[in-house]
């Protein structure tokens, strides 16, 4: 009797840790879809400020005509494809970003391809020679020449290993001359 006690005991113990195993082994691999989505919108952030760097500098034409391929976009004020895009984290629009190394299986397989969106903000008069920029690229105000500082902003979705498991990040990129 006192045995069959024991196994009672016993087993109630090793149920409770199973469940906390399954708990903990669930919490692991969202962690891990979750580090993946962010890497993979990361990446396509980085995408596309390097395809709007390039462009920017081979061509020299600023700003960057918005119909010059579908990287470029109307701002998500007027253009409602973009405020779709920005607005919800889908992985429909935009430009597609595939890069080997975050849909190989070196870094874990994400479920689709991120994607990011270039929006042509607005340019921005530079003062005249002498004057106070408002915004320079370190964040510092000073001296500078005179010009325009065109803005930018990209906006870009990764997924995880499911569909489920979507990231958004987004950054200002600015392009002077």
């Amino acid at each position: 009797m006192v045995g069959l006690l024991f196994l009672v005991i016993l087993s109630l113990g090793l149920l409770a840790s199973f469940r906390t195993s399954v708990l903990q082994e669930r919490m692991a691999g969202s962690f891990r879809s979750e580090s993946l989505a962010e890497g993979a919108a990361d990446s396509a952030l980085r995408g596309g400020e390097n395809w709007l760097w390039s462009f920017a500098n081979l061509n020299g034409r600023l700003p960057i005509p918005r119909d010059d391929g579908p990287e470029v976009q109307e701002p998500a004020s007027i253009w409602p494809p973009t405020r779709v895009f920005r607005q919800t984290a889908s992985l429909i629009g935009g430009q597609s970003y595939a890069d080997a190394a975050i849909l190989g299986d070196q870094y874990g397989t994400i479920a689709t391809e991120p994607r990011y969106q270039i929006e042509y903000m607005s340019p921005a008069a530079r003062p005249s020679a002498g004057g106070t920029l408002l915004v320079s690229h370190q964040g510092a105000t000073g001296t500078g020449a005179t010009g325009t500082i065109v803005y930018y902003r990209i906006t870009a979705h990764g997924a995880g290993g499911t569909d489920q498991m979507i990231r958004s990040v987004e950054s200002t990129f600015t392009v002077t001359r």
